[in-house]
C-alpha cells in the first residue's frame, strides 16, 4: 500500500480556515498501482495545457468544477479504489501561547533525556544527535510546529486506518508492502529532524494506541514476523523503523502521480470546507474513508507545564525502576 500525502494551506496561526494533511491509501500490489496512475495521467491529459505549470504538473487552483467531476469516476471510483483520511485543523481557534506550551514541553523532555543520557554515558554521537535535535526542534516557529503536528497525526491515523482497511478487505500483502510517498514542498535541508521527530512521537502514540492485529494470526503468520516486536520486558510493540526509517520519503509531486492524487483530493477538501464548494465531490471521499474517523481536527487544549514536565519524568522513572527489577 503506498499512502500518499499533501498538505493544503499555509497553516499561519492566524488563519481562521480549516489546513489539512490528507492522505490518499492506494493500492501496489498485483498491479493496482500501475493501474492507478494510468487512470491518472489519462485524466491529466485530458486538461487544457494552460492548467499547467512549468513542470508540467497540473495546476489544482485553476481546475473547475467540471475538471473534478471527471476526476471522481474516471480516477478515485476506478478500480482498484482509493480510499482517504485527513487532519485538520483550524490555526485562529488555537491560542499561540497554549501551542508554544506544547512545543516546550517536547524540548524539555529531550533535554531532560539528554541530560540522562549523560550521566549514563551514552556514546557520544548520540549525545551530539540528540543536542542538536532538542536546539532544531525549539527555532521551530508556531506555524511549523502546527504542520509537525499536523503531519504526525497523520502518520499515526493512516497507519492504524490502514491496518484496519487491510484487515477487514482481507488485503495482507498490502500490509506486508506499505511505503509513505510524503510531497517534500514545505521541508527544507533539515529533513533528518523530521524523520527522527515523526518516528520517535509515533512511537509514543502507539504505545497509548497500540496498532491492530488478528487474535488468529499466530506467530508464524507474515504480519506479526514483520512488525511485531518484543522488548525485554516481554511487552509487545509494532515495528515502525520498518515503515518509518526505511519506507518514508518525501518526493517531488511532479515526479510522483500517487502525491498528484493526495493534491486533488485535498483540493476538494479545501473547497468545500472553506468556499462550501464541491458538494458532491466531498461526499464521495467521506463515503471512501479507510476507517470510520477518517477525518479528525486538532485542537490544542491549555494544559499545567510544571506538572506535565514532572509526570513526564516521574513516568520515565519508574520505567527505570522496572527496567532494573526485570534485569
Amino acid at each position: 500500500m503506498i499512502i500518499a500525502i499533501d498538505e493544503t494551506g499555509n497553516f499561519d496561526e492566524n488563519s481562521p480556515d480549516r489546513h489539512f494533511f490528507v492522505a490518499a491509501f492506494i493500492q501496489s500490489e498485483n498491479g493496482a498501482l500501475e493501474r492507478k496512475v494510468k487512470q491518472l495521467i489519462s485524466w491529466e491529459n485530458s486538461l487544457p495545457d494552460i492548467l499547467r505549470n512549468k513542470n508540467g504538473e497540473i495546476k489544482g487552483s485553476s481546475l473547475k468544477e467540471e475538471h473534478f467531476q471527471k476526476f471522481i469516476p474516471d480516477v478515485f471510483l476506478e478500480d482498484p479504489e482509493i480510499r482517504t483520511s485527513y487532519v485538520s485543523i483550524i490555526p485562529n481557534e488555537n491560542k499561540p501561547e497554549v501551542i508554544q506550551k506544547y512545543l516546550n514541553i517536547e524540548v524539555s523532555q529531550i533535554q531532560y533525556s539528554l541530560e540522562k543520557f549523560r550521566k549514563t554515558g551514552t556514546r557520544k554521537a548520540n549525545l551530539n544527535f540528540l543536542d542538536q535535535y532538542w536546539k532544531w526542534l525549539n527555532k521551530r516557529s508556531i506555524r511549523e510546529y502546527l504542520k509537525m503536528m499536523c503531519l504526525k497525526h497523520c502518520l499515526k491515523d493512516t497507519l492504524y486506518n490502514n491496518m484496519v482497511y487491510c484487515i477487514v478487505k482481507d488485503r495482507i500483502d498490502e500490509i506486508l508492502n506499505i511505503q509513505y510517498k510524503i510531497d517534500r514542498d514545505f521541508l527544507n535541508d533539515e529533513n533528518i529532524y523530521w524523520n527522527d521527530y515523526l518516528r520517535k512521537s509515533i512511537e509514543n502514540e502507539s504505545k497509548r494506541k497500540p496498532f491492530p492485529m488478528l487474535d488468529t494470526w499466530d506467530k508464524d503468520h507474515p504480519v506479526r514476523q514483520k512488525y511485531l516486536v518484543e522488548d525485554h520486558e516481554g511487552k509487545k510493540g509494532f515495528h515502525l523503523n520498518s515503515v518509518f526509517r526505511d519506507n518514508l520519503s518525501f518526493l517531488e509531486s511532479h515526479e510522483n502521480p500517487e502525491i498528484r492524487i493526495a493534491d486533488i483530493i485535498g483540493i476538494i477538501l479545501n473547497r468545500y470546507w472553506n468556499r462550501n464548494e464541491l458538494r458532491r465531490e466531498h461526499n464521495v471521499l467521506t463515503k471512501r474513508h479507510a476507517a470510520k474517523d477518517g477525518h479528525i481536527q486538532l485542537k490544542f487544549n491549555d494544559f499545567e507545564y510544571g506538572e506535565e514536565l514532572k509526570k513526564f519524568i516521574e513516568d520515565d522513572m519508574e520505567r527505570e525502576a522496572q527496567r532494573r527489577t526485570s534485569g
